[in-house]
């Protein structure tokens, strides 16, 4: 590949082709990019705004070099709930928790997470505080995702493609600059799932996610971004959305009211660190939390559900959802994943 072509086209505010950002990205993971380069290219990325075929090119890269897990027998509702992070929202951490009732109501969740990178506390670090044994060898997740249709799968430990590109990524973060490698983590589950909600830390990018899963052979998906910013499904003011299905992609928006739940304050979802995060995941999982944290997973594990084809629309999947919050199911699935994990 020709670096100063591909370096001049960028200047221009050219897109890349898919094959020239995965001949370019299989460099940088390969290590064969100084430094200066790699800023460079990410920058300019950024500037000109990422390309659905440069996003498609780095996954696929990076994709040739994880360690990739089969999970058989291959269950047609296999998901993920697994976002960019990176919003700064401080709040609890949803997903994760999101992911626990979807897997007790019936979906099997390969739950793809990370230590924290804006927030105190990121899914890895809420496992970790839960007591669930993250570094777990793979056939011990691969084992509990067959026997309670929950696995955890922590990122580093599957993809260590971005490792040679961390001191560029610093060196922009330092400028307060993202870069196309933080709207890459959701598409590199290890199980390569094809029923996806990802939330995003803006809805600007919300059509360069969903045509990506499209290329990517995704089945069933919904990209989500809060008015503000949140990666997430939220409950105090509207989601945007894309939904692909059947190899349509829809785009619309959500609001509480239309699932019945109680329209929440941004102040009435913050956490904390990761033990805080953990009590408060607990009580939700039992039951007892009557707060606004147990409606914004329940919206949440709603769309899981959805997804999964469990449900047969958002709002189906959040009132099943509740029922299994007010069963324990939801408690159950959690300790026999610390189990299965040790």
């Amino acid at each position: 590949m020709n670096r100063k072509r591909v370096i001049d086209k960028l200047l221009l505010g050219k897109d890349l082709e898919q094959s020239e950002s995965r001949k370019l990205f299989t460099l940088l993971i390969r290590n064969r990019l100084p430094f200066e380069t790699v800023v460079q290219i990410l920058a300019l990325l950024q500037k000109k705004g990422e390309a659905v075929t440069e996003l498609t090119g780095l996954v696929k890269a990076a994709r040739r070099i994880q360690k990739r897990l089969k999970f058989k027998p291959v269950h047609a509702n296999l998901c993920d709930g697994c976002g960019t992070g990176g919003d700064g929202k401080q709040t609890i951490n949803i997903s994760t928790a999101a992911s626990l009732v979807a897997a007790a109501a019936g979906a099997y969740v390969a739950k793809h997470g990370n230590y924290s990178i804006t927030s105190r506390a990121g899914s890895s670090d809420l496992m970790k505080a839960l007591r669930v044994r993250i570094q777990a060898p793979s056939h011990a997740m691969l084992r509990s995702l067959k026997q309670i249709g929950f696995g955890y799968f922590h990122a580093p430990a599957y993809t260590k493609a971005f490792r040679y590109a961390a001191p560029a990524r610093q060196a922009l973060a330092r400028q307060k600059m993202k870069t196309i490698f933080n709207l890459s983590g959701p598409l590199l589950n290890p199980l390569h799932v094809k029923r996806q909600v990802i939330g995003v830390f803006h809805y600007r990018y919300i059509p360069l996610l969903i045509k990506t899963l499209k290329l990517l052979g995704c089945r069933h998906a919904l990209v989500v971004s809060g008015q503000d910013g949140t990666d997430e499904i939220t409950t105090h003011q509207i989601t945007y959305t894309a939904e692909l299905k059947k190899s349509q992609i829809k785009y619309g928006r959500f609001q509480p009211k239309q699932w019945l739940l109680r329209r929440s304050q941004t102040k009435d979802l913050k956490g904390g660190g990761a033990l805080f995060n953990a009590k408060k995941t607990l009580r939700i999982l039992n039951g007892t939390d009557r707060s606004a944290c147990t409606d914004v997973v329940l919206a949440n594990a709603g769309a899981m559900l959805y997804v999964a084809g469990i449900s047969p629309s958002i709002r189906a999947g959040i009132q099943k959802a509740a029922v299994i919050l007010k069963t324990g199911k939801a408690l159950m699935v959690l300790n026999q994943l610390r189990r299965l994990s040790q």
